[in-house]
């Protein structure tokens, strides 16, 4: 049967004492913007993997952007509180790695924040690691959410202002939801119960909301054996929990990407068992004078696990199963005792959208354990497998794993070293932002920073020798004053 959209539509019916459908969550959305770009690009492939940037033929200029999503704050401001309310500047140098922040932010009628900006910022570097500002192109606007029990009328005003600036929900960047950790205090039990119902169903859940080319932004990560079995019905205390997620690495440590980069980052958790080492500034990948490092990006004061797979929902029904989802995977895990299979599932997309029948299944035993109707979550299934066949047989398709393989984006193994033993008092508690990296780079890095050298002069000499198209955009030929727009 087909569910009608209702304000509840999100929310699902505790099978315990805790209602998990007032737990905190934090949600970034994402909206492409309304035009396309064109680039020239160098038929030949940098000795980086990746494609040289020559010329923007079209795009909106920085300035332009920026304009755009001032107006995206100011219809969100508007959607959220019926009325014009004062749209502030809040871009932040430094931001991202690489400080080319555009961002807005405005208040709802309980006070709280909302923030628009740039994100995703195609964007080529000269040989002395300063941006082109010609090439800076795409990304796309993220909407930031506050820490809050999410209304449909507040998903709603999300639609309303992007639809009125003209900006297009669409997969370009995630949808993540960030979940409040407070409920599991003291609870190390239910959160290792919480890993491993998303380990049991993660191959579905990633066919039905995470596009087969986001395996970059939110990389499936190894779940070891050790891992795998200790979650299942863990005994331990927090501080043991903490040391052994950080123990079996579980984040990103492939090299060109950062520790978030995976399906659900936990550091937020486990931060306070992190060597201090590897606690500090974050860094720009893009940069080729800024070398790959073992950094975490951790705040004392935010205890979260971040679920970046989704992808961005492209309405609020969509928003709202997505909610529904994880709050069905934290009311399992904080409400229920029967027992887990602790089997761990990767990405499958082949074989259920290959095969009808096994996907079915899949869904109602999925639907069965978490308290879910599957008819909700048919859809999603159609289109995962439409878009699953389709992506598949392109040609030249790669998995994520192949493209890694291609570029030689290798797993560092022997930096991170092992979890503190205790963790730090409070007294004692890092913000990475206030820390400066003063190690010194690994091997591969150096070998991998030498290797985007090479690409960015040989960029240069292509760029050198190009002659521009003619139907170039007479706006970008001009080229633009970065510091008018972000804050150098």
């Amino acid at each position: 049967r087909m569910v009608s959209i209702t304000d509840r539509l999100s929310e699902v019916t505790p099978r315990g004492r805790t209602n998990v459908n007032r737990i905190d969550l934090g949600i970034e959305y994402s909206a492409r913007f309304g035009n396309k770009y064109f680039v020239e690009m160098a038929p030949e492939v940098g000795r980086d993997g990746n494609r040289i940037w020559l010329n923007t033929r079209v795009d909106m200029t920085p300035y332009e952007r920026k304009e755009k999503i001032r107006e995206m704050a100011r219809n969100l401001g508007i959607a959220l509180n019926g009325r014009p309310v004062p749209v502030i500047d809040a871009s932040t140098a430094g931001a991202h790695g690489h400080g080319l922040s555009i961002a807005f932010k405005v208040k709802d009628p309980q006070g709280r924040s909302w923030r628009a900006e740039w994100d995703g910022v195609g964007r080529d570097y000269d040989s002395r690691g300063k941006v082109i500002p010609e090439s800076l192109r795409g990304g796309h606007v993220e909407i930031v959410t506050p820490k809050f029990v999410p209304e449909f009328k507040e998903m709603q005003a999300v639609y309303t202002a992007m639809e009125k600036t003209g900006l297009l929900p669409g997969v370009s960047g995630g949808g993540h939801i960030n979940i409040d950790l407070a409920p599991f205090e003291g609870k190390p039990k239910a959160l290792a119960r919480f890993l491993t119902l998303f380990h049991e169903n993660r191959a579905l859940i990633s066919f039905m909301f995470q596009n087969l080319q986001r395996g970059h932004a939110a990389e499936a990560v190894r779940v070891t054996p050790k891992l795998a079995q200790e979650l299942n019905n863990f005994q331990g205390t927090e501080t043991e929990l903490k040391r052994l997620l950080y123990n079996e690495r579980y984040f990103n440590r492939r090299i060109g990407r950062k520790t978030r980069n995976v399906q659900i980052d936990m550091s937020a958790y486990f931060q306070d068992v992190i060597p201090a080492r590897h606690l500090h500034l974050d860094f720009d990948m893009k940069n080729p004078h800024d070398p790959w490092r073992p950094q975490f990006r951790v705040n004392p004061g935010i205890r979260k696990m971040e679920m970046r797979l989704f992808d961005a929902p492209l309405d609020m029904y969509e928003s709202s199963m997505q909610i529904k989802l994880v709050r069905a995977l934290l009311d399992t895990a904080l409400n229920t005792n029967f027992e887990l299979s602790g089997n761990i599932t990767g990405f499958d997309y082949e074989r259920l959208s290959e095969n009808p029948e096994y996907a079915n299944r899949e869904l109602e035993r999925m639907c069965r354990q978490l308290g879910l109707n599957p008819n909700e979550y048919r859809f999603f299934m159609a289109r995962a497998t439409a878009q699953a066949r389709q992506t598949l047989a392109s040609p030249g398709f790669m998995t994520f794993e192949q493209r890694a393989q291609v570029k030689d984006l290798k797993i560092i193994k022997g930096v991170w070293g092992e979890a503190l033993n205790y963790q730090r008092p409070s007294s004692r508690a890092i913000n990475s932002e206030t820390r400066h990296w003063s190690s010194v780079a690994t091997p591969e890095a150096i070998e991998f920073l030498e290797r985007r050298v090479e690409a960015v002069l040989r960029g240069e000499e292509l760029r050198e020798n190009h002659v521009p198209s003619d139907r170039t955009r007479r706006a970008l030929v001009i080229g633009v004053n970065c510091r008018q727009v972000f804050r150098f």
